[in-house]
């Protein structure tokens, strides 16, 4: 079991270090076609924001637990001490409920997307979008991250080998029945069974979907595709005791939204292919126009040798009135 967890371990770190630019490239996307006529809905902005929680995330998981873990570093764990675990755990707590509430969200924007339809650029406006970032995202970061460095103790852990290292909790950790992560991925199991079964018998009552109808079911799909991790690792691992469930689910969790969105929305895999290879692009065009220009000049023609004391046949310019287009004509 050893083994596996350390294999397992390493396979999440790797994978983790591949997403992170990927992601990075995909929130500055998002960023940059912010107002874009496809891309400025509150589901892309929803999106955005869990974005910005899933790479601190990823950050503070290769730099702090996993990094402590390998026993790669341990002396520099000794000497931040217990201060640096007082800041660590309850920030990094704070995060993973920021985006459980962010996936809370999603399931709640995509079940006003399919069921809603003419209803839903109305509810979901610019303002009551960051209301919900600001509001309770944001909220449930500061909230939680002071409850749990004022009411707790945390400490650094050597293990045996003098390697590896343990960020433990002395103090009393609130001992809950059933976590508010359980709770959640609970309720966005039956809101997304909720929304896939109320399309399956739309689908039985008339055979074509309009375009908006298939898009906003794509998303809805690839919103699934990222709270599907959540489920497995807060639920699974909870029934089964199993922390390598947790462990995989928490890092398909925090690394699924730019694979899932470029696999299901067109608009969003062009406009990422475009910003991230746009400048080499750009630069194939440029250098294509001047090579057409250049010709258009005459730089690259090549031209026949000039003999000395060549007659010419005059040439008339003036095209016959039969051969000049009619609109040219009738000005």
């Amino acid at each position: 079991m050893v083994e596996i967890t350390f294999v397992i371990g390493w396979v999440c770190n790797f994978f983790l270090l591949f997403t992170l630019p990927i992601y990075v490239l995909f929130l500055l996307t998002l960023i940059k076609y912010r107002k874009d006529k496809d891309l400025k809905h509150g589901f892309f902005r929803l999106l955005l924001s869990n974005g910005v929680a899933d790479i601190l995330e990823i950050i503070m998981v290769l730099l702090g637990s996993n990094l402590a873990a390998s026993g790669l570093m341990p002396q520099l764990f000794i000497w931040m001490g217990d201060l640096f675990v007082k800041i660590y755990f309850p920030v990094s707590r704070g995060v993973n409920a920021a985006q459980c509430v962010g996936a809370l969200w999603i399931a709640v924007n995509r079940l006003t997307a399919l069921h809603f339809p003419f209803s839903y650029n109305r509810i979901w406006t610019s303002k009551v979008t960051f209301i919900f970032i600001i509001g309770f995202q944001l909220l449930a970061v500061v909230a939680y991250t002071f409850y749990l460095a004022i009411t707790n103790t945390f400490s650094i852990c050597v293990q045996s080998d003098n390697k590896t290292i343990v960020f433990a909790v002395v103090g009393s950790y609130p001992s809950i029945p059933v976590s508010p992560a359980v709770i959640i991925s609970f309720f966005l199991l039956m809101t997304y069974s909720f929304i896939f079964l109320a399309a399956f018998f739309k689908k039985l009552q008339r055979k074509e979907w309009t375009v908006k109808e298939r898009a906003a079911l794509k998303m809805t799909a690839a919103g699934f595709v990222i709270c599907c991790a959540l489920i497995s690792s807060t639920i699974f691992s909870r029934f089964f005791r199993n922390d390598i469930v947790g462990a995989f689910g928490l890092t398909i969790f925090i690394s699924s939204t730019p694979y899932s969105l470029l696999i299901f929305s067109s608009v969003v895999r062009t406009r990422f292919f475009h910003f991230v290879f746009g400048c080499c692009f750009e630069q194939l065009s440029s250098s294509t126009s001047k090579a057409e220009v250049n010709i258009m000049a005459g730089y690259s023609v090549c031209r026949s040798p000039i003999i000395k004391n060549a007659r010419v046949a005059p040439v008339d310019l003036k095209l016959p009135s039969h051969e000049v287009p009619n609109h040219v004509l009738t000005e």
